[in-house]
């Protein structure tokens, strides 16, 4: 079976004991037979390496660190959370909100401690966090870096994580403008309502001006307006028009759009489990510079 192999960072990639080339964002490929359990290895230069065998088990259990894509002829493996070599302890940063001491380190991972009456909680933060000062927003912690923040709970487990412009707290909600990364460079207004048990997302405002790609962009800015909550009617024809109000759930929750060789599809990415995900293909034909039909 043909087995794609990325990594977060550049990497010498190894089959079977031997080296097989770099790994970063650009994926190479190998058929690999998971009944001979080939040994694979991800070696970072300042960081330690994934290791892991291909087995049979692969598509339902992904190796640890690793996250699985599942696709209709292959197999893509991407090695995503590297684990830096140097274990000493580094205090990032220590303050007081209120009756709560807040400390974030990094010893291997970046960590997040939280002492209060009710005891001492400690937990991993997202390994591309780099926090640089905490704040209270009602009874969460907002832990914030240079272009992004998370909430923390009490007991510090994480309830949100995203990438920002901005972000603030008016007092009755969370706000900040998310960058969305898609291929129109677009940007969303979101708010949060926080409480003592999490967070929920109340509002979600695409920044957008009308948007009329050439042909070969068509399906893939059709996708991602649904993803990121566009006006997608721009892209129909007349009779998809009067059927719009189905097609988020024939194409059901996805993730991320892929772009395809073929500019007609689209590969839509969705989570089976915990670092699995299923790449299923939509094709649209299209006329007149419109959608026409979709097909799954």
């Amino acid at each position: 079976m043909k087995f794609y192999f990325l990594s977060s960072l550049p990497c010498a990639l190894s089959l079977g004991g031997a080296y097989f080339g770099k790994t970063d964002n650009f994926a190479r490929h190998a058929e690999v037979c998971a009944k001979d359990e080939v040994f694979v290895e991800f070696r970072p230069q300042n960081a330690l390496p994934i290791t892991f065998f291909i087995t049979e088990q692969l598509p339902f259990q992904p190796p640890e660190r690793c996250e699985v894509y599942l696709l209709p002829d292959a197999i893509a493996i991407y090695a995503k959370d590297f684990m830096p070599c140097d274990f000493s302890l580094k205090v990032l940063f220590q303050t007081r909100l209120d009756d709560c001491a807040v400390t974030c380190f990094q010893q291997g991972e970046r960590q997040i401690c939280i002492e209060t009456k009710q005891g001492m909680f400690v937990n991993a933060l997202p390994p591309s966090f780099f926090p640089k000062e905490a704040q209270k927003v009602d009874s969460l912690l907002m832990l914030r870096g240079e272009e992004d923040f998370c909430l923390i709970d009490s007991n510090a487990n994480l309830l949100l994580y995203e990438k920002c412009e901005s972000v603030d707290f008016d007092g009755e909600f969370l706000r900040a403008r998310l960058p969305l990364r898609d291929s129109k460079g677009r940007k969303a207004d979101c708010a949060w309502r926080l409480s003592e048990g999490g967070c929920e997302r109340v509002q979600f405002t695409l920044l957008q001006e009308k948007f009329f790609p050439p042909e070969e962009l068509i399906a893939f800015a059709f996708f991602e307006s649904i993803l990121f909550g566009g006006d997608f009617s721009l892209f129909l024809n007349d009779r998809l028009l009067h059927e719009k109000e189905k097609i988020p759930a024939f194409l059901g929750n996805f993730l991320y759009v892929l772009p395809q060789e073929d500019p007609l599809a689209c590969g839509l990415i969705y989570q089976k489990a915990d670092r699995l995900y299923e790449v299923k293909i939509f094709r649209v034909e299209i006329k007149e510079g419109k959608i026409t039909d979709i097909h799954g």
